[in-house]
């Protein structure tokens, strides 16, 4: 899809070692550039292949840093053809992500998606960003934060700009309509 640019500027990259990352423009894309990386191939985890997917993630947000990119997306680097499993797949990008910025807590990079292209994987991310959020408990915080102004807003609405002594007479009982609200 980006066009045979793309394969034209591979060409001139030399190769790329496993846990490395490349560089290229995005050509017929609609981003500004390609990351390319090379991730092990799973032999029991005994070969180094944690750090070596690791080091994929890390050295992909080094150049994504250096060419002053605010957002990266990842796919699931090595959990295909690769068979690297995909919980523990999961564990090393978050982990990796995580420790890149715990590194670098001043970084212009502002977004990192992880895409998933496979329910199994979606469901095994999930479970791993819930253990590592930070802090722990947020997303529930940030959802209930968002119910209660809801919630409040909704019931709120027939009693806004309205005295005390109005609801002495009539009292909120429910939930009506009110006006273009």
């Amino acid at each position: 899809a980006a066009g045979p640019m793309l394969l034209e500027e591979c060409r001139g990259l030399g190769g790329c070692e496993t846990g490395d990352a490349k560089i290229t423009g995005a050509h017929d894309l609609p981003s500004r550039h390609i990351i390319h990386t090379v991730g092990p191939v799973w032999r029991g985890g005994k070969r180094g292949e944690p750090l070596q997917l690791a080091a994929c993630y890390r050295r992909s947000l080094e150049l994504a840093e250096a060419r002053d990119l605010t957002t990266v997306a990842f796919p699931a680097i090595s959990c295909g053809v690769y068979g690297y499993p995909i919980p523990a797949a999961c564990e090393v990008a978050v982990s990796a992500i995580n420790s890149y910025f715990d590194e670098h807590p001043n970084s212009g990079i502002s977004e990192v998606l992880l895409v998933c292209f496979e329910a199994e994987v979606s469901s095994a991310l999930e479970r791993t960003l819930a253990i590592h959020e930070r802090p722990p408990g947020l997303r529930e915080r940030i959802a209930g934060g968002m119910l209660g102004l809801l919630a409040g807003d909704a019931v709120g609405v027939p009693a806004e700009f309205k005295n005390r002594s109005h609801f002495v007479a009539h009292p909120v009982r429910d939930m009506t309509g009110f006006g273009t609200h």
